[in-house]
């Protein structure tokens, strides 16, 4: 590996020497990333409890001639071992905001952003039709409930309550359901940094709850039974036949085991979701589920066997099959009843 010491470089240089060395360690963007390290090296140190915020392309190019910080030199070091670029500044961007990360939480993918983006369109349709016509705000209360399931360290649950801060609607609750004690805890520290930036209005109120959903109880006892008129989930999807036949890269085996993989055809708990679903969701909700791309039509049956509707298949940025949206429309009367799914 080179061992250049890039503070003897100026900003531009080490920059370019920077992505020579994570060429030759296989990184796949080398220039883009090795930029994105020179942002966050140059970036104001945060206040605690904060994520780094990377300079701007416009500010890394106004500060090319300066020399380069020290800390960049270790920090390619690191990222040329294969250590997760989002693990070494401690910071991960999403859906337009910088987000807490370290090893206890998954790192949210770009493709995700899609989900968080439906549902946000969706929501927004949802409270249209409900306060456009005088009988509609009759019946409706004016609440609206978002359930994130497998919700990790909270980048879906806080990027759309980030969205849902410019609706008009005064009671917006977002819960998410998290089975995993150290990411619930890097939840909870994201939503305490987003608040404090002010990214997220006091009109949104958003719960973390620890919770199984492979529980066939766990809906109704939580008192979650009917609540949400949209659940999302990006659940653990990614076949252990994968890991085994090393397919896996250095940086998805840094994310915590289980918030990545789910048995050997990585649907393990695709049933045990769509029933907790099928109990959390309202007479009428919109559900979006993220998957792994060979396992679409899989998905879209599953969510039919537990009687969703208008099952629609959505691609991601490479045109690659990526999640799963649907309606679920009963009888306000319904009782949701738990079924045991193995």
């Amino acid at each position: 590996m080179d061992n250049t010491d890039h503070t003897r470089l100026t900003v531009d240089d080490a920059v370019r020497a920077g992505a020579r060395v994570l060429e030759q360690a296989g990184i796949d963007a080398p220039v883009v990333e090795s930029r994105l390290l020179m942002g966050y090296a140059l970036a104001d140190f945060p206040r605690e409890g904060e994520p780094r915020v990377a300079l701007s392309t416009t500010d890394l190019f106004l500060r090319g001639k300066e020399s380069a910080p020290e800390v960049f030199t270790s920090w390619v070091q690191r990222r040329a071992q294969r250590v997760p670029l989002q693990h070494i500044v401690g910071s991960a961007a999403f859906a337009g905001l910088d987000f807490l990360s370290s090893p206890a939480g998954f790192i949210p993918r770009p493709e995700t952003e899609l989900l968080v983006e439906w549902g946000d369109r969706w929501l927004r349709s949802y409270w249209t039709r409900r306060t456009t016509y005088e009988l509609s705000r009759r019946l409706f209360s004016g609440h609206l409930t978002v359930v994130d399931v497998c919700s990790g360290p909270g980048t879906i649950a806080l990027a759309l309550a980030h969205r849902l801060s410019s609706l008009t609607t005064p009671d917006i609750e977002i819960i998410g359901l998290e089975r995993d004690a150290d990411a619930l805890e890097l939840a909870h520290a994201n939503e305490a940094q987003l608040r404090g930036r002010g990214l997220l209005r006091e009109n949104v109120a958003v719960r973390f709850i620890q919770a199984d959903v492979r529980e066939p109880d766990i809906v109704g006892r939580l008192g979650l039974s009917g609540v949400a008129q949209l659940v999302l989930s990006n659940p653990p999807y990614v076949p252990e036949a994968a890991l085994e036949e090393g397919l896996i890269s250095p940086e998805v085996k840094a994310d915590p085991h289980s918030a990545v993989f789910a048995g050997p055809d990585g649907m393990n708990l695709m049933n045990p979701l769509a029933q907790a679903i099928h109990l959390l969701s309202a007479p009428v909700a919109g559900v979006a589920v993220e998957h792994d791309d060979a396992k679409g039509a899989d998905v879209r049956s599953v969510m039919e066997a537990h009687g969703m509707i208008d099952v629609t298949q959505h691609q991601d940025y490479a045109g690659r099959d990526r999640f799963v949206t649907a309606s679920i429309v009963r009888d306000p009367g319904f009782i949701p009843r738990s079924r045991v799914w193995k």
